[in-house]
């Protein structure tokens, strides 16, 4: 099982990509965003307008993380179901900004560089908005191991606080 963790949070460290997958009624709906894993949750950047916050803040929602693999047998991701909730500026917020500005250097062209000093300053400056996804099932898929081939995992199980860095 500690291997199974370890490729799962290697996974979250590598991929950049997460799937929202949302529904209105019976019309289901994906939208693929940046994100940044800080102890347990997802963080990530969104427009309050954007069809998958206006139909899946706050209520359950569905997400994948996972990389595009040459063959079936590399198949590797995550699938989860859980809650998207407004981030707010808490500390956990806040650190999970100042890494998602460091890793994701095109926000220096979209934005001003002075805007992303801080999350604050990027909330007031009319930017989109700050949003977590918190897991609340999670299963690791690695075709490696059979085809479809699931393990379930518990997200804080994956955060390890003693390595000091926030990250799952």
């Amino acid at each position: 099982m500690q291997e199974t963790k370890s490729r799962a949070e290697r996974l979250i460290r590598r991929a950049h990509i997460m799937t929202l997958a949302t529904a209105r009624g019976e019309i289901p709906w994906a939208a693929a965003v940046y994100y940044m894993a800080h102890k347990g949750e997802l963080y990530f950047f969104s427009s309050p307008e954007a069809r998958h916050i206006v139909d899946g803040e706050g209520k359950r929602v569905a997400a994948t993380i996972h990389e595009t693999p040459f063959h079936v047998g590399e198949i590797e991701g995550l699938q989860m179901d859980g809650t998207i909730t407004r981030a707010g500026l808490s500390s956990d917020a806040m650190a999970a900004f100042t890494r998602y500005v460091k890793r994701f250097d095109f926000l220096t062209e979209l934005f001003a560089p002075k805007s992303l000093e801080s999350l604050s300053r990027f909330l007031a400056a009319g930017k989109p908005k700050w949003y977590r996804f918190t897991p609340k099932t999670l299963l690791y898929l690695d075709n490696e191991q059979g085809f479809g081939h699931r393990i379930a995992l518990d997200a804080e199980d994956l955060y390890s606080p003693d390595r000091g860095d926030g990250v799952f």
